[in-house]
C-alpha cells in the first residue's frame, strides 16, 4: 500500500501563523505560569490578526512579537497587525480549575519504522523541510512544502514545492537525495520521480494562513488524529497537553509491548473531569494519571511551545512527551 505525507516549511502561512501564536503563548508564561491562554492568528496578504482569550498576570506587546517573529522566520515585508484578545469565560476557568479545561478527543502514536518513531513517510518528508530550512537560508525564501509516497520501505514518490526568487533545482535535489541516503532510515531503495516546483509569491503575498490547520503534519494522514489544535493553547487545553501525554504513552508502550511495530493511544476528556473519561491502547481499554499529574511529569507550564511549532510536536527527541524516561 502506498502511504504519503506531506510536511511544510517554517514559512508556510500556516506555520507561521502556529508559530506566531506559540510565540504569544511563551512569553505569557514566561512571565505568568499559569497563565490561561487560547490564541488564534490569521494571516492574510499583509494583515496579521490575533484573537483569542487570555486570562494572565503578564504584560505582552503582542504586535511586536508578531512582527518580530515574522522576520525571524525570514519574510523582509512589512506587516500590519490586529489584536482582538479578551478574557477567558469565568465558566469556563471555573471548570478548567477542577479538571480538564475543555472536552476534546486526542491520539498518540508511535512505531519503530524510524529513529523518530514516525512512519517512513512522515520521517522523510520532515527531514527534506528541515534541511531546506536550515540549509536553505541564503538560496530559498522560506515558503514551501515537501510530499513523500512510500510503499514497503520504497520511496515512491518526492514533490518539493520551494520559494524562491531563482531556479535551485539543483540545490534542492542535493538535499533530497542526501535525506534518502540516510543510514538511519530503513529505506529498501529508491524509485521515486522527484518533482520540483519553484515559485517567487508565496507567504501572506500569495495566500492565507491560519492556526491549527496542519495539524496531520505531525503524524502524516495514515494516523487518526483528535482534531483540536495545539498552537497557541496552555497546557489546560487537553487538545495540546492530551496529546503529548498520549504520544508519551504511545512511545512507552511501543517500548514494553516487545511484538508490536506501532502503538496508537485513544484519549477522551470532558471539561472540569479530573480524568479522561476514556482511553484506549490498541483498542484495549486502559487506565492513566489524572490531567493535572502528566501535565506535571511532562512540566509543561513552561515557555517552550515556540520551539515545538518550529521543529514539530513529535520525532525530535527533545521533549519529554517524545522520549522514554531514563
Amino acid at each position: 500500500m502506498i502511504k504519503t505525507a506531506e510536511y511544510a516549511r517554517l514559512g508556510h502561512p500556516d506555520r507561521v501563523c502556529d508559530i506566531i501564536s506559540d510565540s504569544l503563548l511563551d512569553e505569557f508564561l514566561r512571565q505568568d505560569p499559569n497563565s490561561r491562554v487560547a490564541i488564534e492568528v490569521f494571516g492574510c496578504h499583509g494583515i496579521i490578526t490575533v484573537g483569542g482569550e487570555v486570562t494572565s498576570k503578564a504584560y505582552v506587546d503582542v504586535s511586536k512579537i508578531v512582527k518580530d517573529v515574522y522576520k525571524e522566520i525570514g519574510y523582509k515585508d512589512e506587516v500590519g497587525v490586529q489584536v482582538n484578545i479578551v478574557s477567558q469565560s469565568p465558566e469556563i476557568s471555573d471548570l478548567a480549575d477542577e479538571g480538564a479545561g475543555d472536552s476534546g478527543i486526542v491520539t498518540g502514536y508511535a512505531c519503530n519504522e524510524t529513529p523518530e518513531m514516525l512512519p517512513l513517510e512522515v520521517a522523510i518528508a520532515k527531514r527534506i523541510a528541515n534541511k531546506m530550512d536550515c540549509s536553505g537560508q541564503n538560496m530559498l525564501l522560506p515558503d514551501g512544502k515537501v510530499q513523500v509516497s512510500v510503499e514497503d520501505g520504497v520511496v515512491k514518490n518526492v514533490v518539493v514545492s520551494y520559494q524562491a526568487e531563482k531556479n535551485r533545482h539543483e540545490f534542492v535535489s542535493e538535499i533530497i537525495e542526501e535525506v534518502l541516503n540516510s543510514k538511519d532510515l530503513n529505506i529498501r531503495h529508491f524509485d521515486h520521480d522527484a518533482k520540483l516546483i519553484q515559485f517567487e509569491q508565496g507567504g501572506f503575498d500569495a495566500d492565507t494562513g491560519l492556526t491549527g490547520r496542519k495539524n496531520a503534519l505531525w503524524y502524516g494522514p495514515s494516523v487518526p488524529i483528535g482534531g483540536g489544535a495545539f498552537a497557541g493553547k496552555d497546557p489546560s487545553k487537553v487538545d495540546r497537553s492530551g496529546a503529548y501525554w498520549a504520544r508519551k504513552l504511545a512511545i512507552e508502550y511501543l517500548d514494553e509491548l516487545q511484538n508490536v511495530s506501532e502503538v496508537l493511544t485513544e484519549m477522551t476528556f470532558a471539561i472540569g473531569k479530573d480524568k479522561p473519561i476514556s482511553i484506549k491502547v490498541n483498542g484495549e481499554k486502559k487506565e492513566t494519571v489524572n490531567t493535572y499529574e502528566f501535565i506535571g511529569r511532562l512540566d509543561l507550564k513552561k515557555p517552550i511551545y515556540k520551539k515545538t511549532s518550529y521543529k514539530g510536536h513529535f520525532g525530535t527527541d527533545e521533549f519529554t512527551w517524545d522520549k522514554l524516561d531514563s
